[in-house]
């Protein structure tokens, strides 16, 4: 049955990959109907967290931002099967990065990084840009997909872009090898939920406390790296920009959990301006009652 369903997604990244932009994104409108009418895709807790966080909002107004963001939500998975077959031209004219010589003289220096990111517009686009543009070698941190043939397409994808995908279960051992050679860059996906409750770093965020989880400040300041957020804009339809928001260059000097909370922040801004583009679709709250 795996091995079905990855023919399936392979012949979908292909079809899709072949289409005119303008064909694609028709495609999509037609997938939004069948997902936002039909299938109503996690419908009750895309509802009850936009609800939540946005109490002063009518329901038509809540209507609304569910459908953009079914509408974004679509785009982006349609998009994320096309990235094998997108051009290094097409890319780079779709999602710029603003600010990459900010890191130029951690690089210099010889200096790992630390980078936050989160599930917010396109963020499977961000690993074509990173390993073109920058100049450090970048580990992203993943949880791997429980298809493994899907899982091993993904990694020989980004793996051709300067991109090392390393699954979440190796976290610390990738930091007992520090790389001594090319300078590093280590992104986190660090808007999810904890799965280890006692380690979480409790957050105000949107209105609520928030559980989030612990390993992006550990790591940080652990090896003593400056950490930066990962900011990704969406400023049309299949057009992102990236930059690079300072959040310290000294970890340790900070007290405890508040790298977490000032990547919030950043990441609570964003989501604010323009609400549509986060992953409302998760459960992002179901575990904030066992606070201990």
């Amino acid at each position: 049955m795996s091995y079905l369903v990855y023919i399936f997604y392979r012949g979908a990244e292909w079809s899709l990959g072949h289409l005119p932009w303008r064909m694609f994104y028709w495609f999509s409108d037609i997938l939004f109907v069948v997902m936002f009418w039909g299938v109503r895709y996690r419908r009750k807790v895309i509802r009850e967290n936009l609800s939540r966080t946005f109490p002063d909002k009518s329901d038509r107004e809540i209507h609304t931002l569910e459908r953009h963001f079914y509408k974004h939500l679509v785009d982006i998975v349609l998009e994320s099967l096309r990235m094998p077959y997108i051009s290094e031209r097409e890319i780079d004219e779709r999602y710029p990065i603003v600010n990459p010589e900010i890191l130029d003289h951690y690089f210099i220096s010889g200096k790992n990084l630390m980078m936050a990111s989160s599930h917010y517009a396109n963020w499977e686009w961000g690993a074509l840009v990173l390993g073109r543009h920058l100049k450090h070698t970048v580990k992203i941190l993943y949880a791997p997909i429980k298809n493994p043939y899907i899982d091993r397409r993904i990694k020989s994808n980004r793996s051709k872009l300067n991109i090392t995908l390393v699954p979440t279960t190796r976290t610390p051992w990738i930091f007992r090898q520090l790389h001594k050679g090319v300078p590093e860059m280590y992104a986190f996906i660090s808007d999810q939920g904890p799965v280890d409750m006692k380690q979480a770093i409790w957050i105000d965020f949107l209105g609520r406390k928030t559980p989030c989880i612990h390993g992006m400040e550990k790591y940080a300041r652990r090896n003593d790296l400056p950490v930066f957020y990962i900011d990704i804009r969406k400023v049309g339809r299949g057009r992102y920009r990236l930059s690079f928001r300072h959040i310290t260059d000294n970890p340790n000097s900070l007290p405890e959990g508040e790298i977490t909370r000032r990547y919030m922040k950043l990441l609570e801004n964003q989501i604010l301006e323009q609400p549509a583009y986060w992953l409302w679709s998760h459960r992002r709250w179901k575990r904030a009652n066992q606070r201990e």
